[in-house]
């Protein structure tokens, strides 16, 4: 009888211990107003303290969302990615799953101008950097969805003008040059020194101009997002082929398109749309896509000289037996493994699976990660601690094998990918 007295009291502290730690646990979000934004989303950095013991984690969106951060101490801060929404949850879980503490970010890009419409507005109608890319989906009348890529890939020298070399296709090179007033300026062939006004977005544009704007304060909309104060331009290069397109402030020619104007051919000759360009280092745009990739933190894994992580819990009071925690000295070596995803934000519901076979294919592994609120997250990685024994302290045999990783988009295959391992 007194020991069972003795065990409810056991248990009725240790409950009240639980409930004290996770009363006083907080975390908190800085700014507490996220006004830098990209895209309509930014950055923070998350806090949390808690009296412990034992590790903690941040999940988003509820205690069983994806992992934000790996297993922490009781007090810490992590950072995120540009890729925080207003009202995103942020939740504190102990060891054991259990909410701990929660925050919400409040998320108001109209406080500041978005970081990406300020660049845009100060660039050129047709950005001059080495380094700068443009890929664009291109059709014609013999081929449908073929892919270009255009480059600035250097600088040369003619007499006291300097121009930028932008490469549309392999051995075939033009230059350009900004002037201070926005026009652009190209020697459509690189063998040639004949320079043309390509063209000129100023209020009263020279009429020399191989590019005549017809619309100006166009809004261009397409996967790459909504873009205000473009330019449609038209010119009749050559005589029965007129051209029209479009260029953005910051992105250069974001499309164009060709029609032969007469004859029993007329119609669509060829076009482009701008799909990816990396202007710089601050822009950096691309269409939706799926995308899954995996890592480890190291593919070989010294198990025998214990220089793997333990995952052993350890015992924080006399009582392990009842409350817990595992003998002292036990050993369970398991590894981070780390599954990025990006997705387009459609309202998908995505999952992932992650197992490891050894060398003969066995499965010894398995773990299924519902991305529980993923939704909100364009770019995201989760992370699962991977086993490497079967019983505490029996390690798996030394040897060769792979960890699999599968993205689940509505439950269908979205993407796998494979990683060797390698147990010493």
């Amino acid at each position: 009888m007194i020991a069972m007295f003795r065990y409810l009291t056991f248990v009725w502290i240790l409950g009240q211990t639980a409930a004290l730690f996770a009363q006083s646990s907080s975390i908190s979000i800085t700014p507490a107003v996220i006004t830098q934004c990209l895209s309509g989303r930014g950055a923070a950095t998350l806090s949390w303290n808690t009296p412990g013991p034992g590790a903690v984690q941040v999940r988003i969106g509820d205690a069983q969302g994806p992992a934000m951060t790996g297993r922490e101490a009781p007090a810490g801060a992590a950072q995120t990615g540009e890729w925080v929404s207003n009202g995103l949850v942020f939740v504190l879980v102990n060891d054991a799953g259990s909410e701990l503490a929660r925050v919400s970010a409040k998320v108001s890009c109209d406080a500041r101008p978005d970081p990406l419409e300020a660049a845009l507005a100060a660039g050129a109608w047709f950005p001059l950097q080495i380094g700068n890319q443009w890929v664009y989906r291109y059709d014609s009348r013999v081929v449908t969805s073929d892919y270009v890529t255009w480059t600035i890939t250097g600088l040369e020298q003619r007499g006291d003008r300097t121009y930028y070399v932008l490469s549309t296709r392999p051995g075939s090179d033009m230059l350009l040059r900004n002037d201070s007033d926005g026009r652009v300026y190209r020697i459509r062939d690189a063998a040639t020194q004949t320079e043309e006004l390509w063209l000129d977005p100023t209020a009263n544009p020279d009429p020399a101009a191989l590019l005549t704007i017809r619309q100006r304060n166009f809004t261009y909309t397409s996967a790459l997002g909504t873009f205000s104060g473009g330019i449609i331009y038209e010119t009749n290069q050559f005589s029965l082929i007129r051209e029209t397109g479009t260029f953005v402030r910051g992105l250069g020619l974001v499309q164009r398109s060709s029609m032969l104007l007469t004859g029993s051919s007329g119609g669509f000759t060829d076009g482009l749309q701008l799909v990816s360009v990396r202007i710089g280092k601050g822009i950096r745009l691309a269409t939706d896509a799926v995308g899954f990739r995996i890592g480890v933190e190291n593919t070989r894994l010294d198990v025998t000289n214990k220089k793997v992580t333990n995952c052993a819990i350890p015992c924080y009071f006399p009582a392990c037996g009842i409350g817990g925690g595992d003998p002292v000295n036990t050993y369970k070596p398991c590894f981070q493994a780390r599954l990025g995803i990006q997705h387009p934000l459609d309202g998908s519901v995505f999952s992932l699976e992650v197992e490891l076979r050894d060398a003969t294919d066995r499965q010894v592994f398995q773990a299924a990660i519902p991305l529980t609120g993923s939704d909100v997250l364009a770019d995201f990685t989760a992370f699962q601690q991977v086993p490497l024994y079967a019983k505490p302290n029996e390690p798996f045999a030394a040897g060769n094998y792979r960890l699999n990783g599968r993205l689940k988009r509505n439950g269908e295959d979205a993407g796998s990918a494979t990683v060797p391992i390698r147990i010493d």
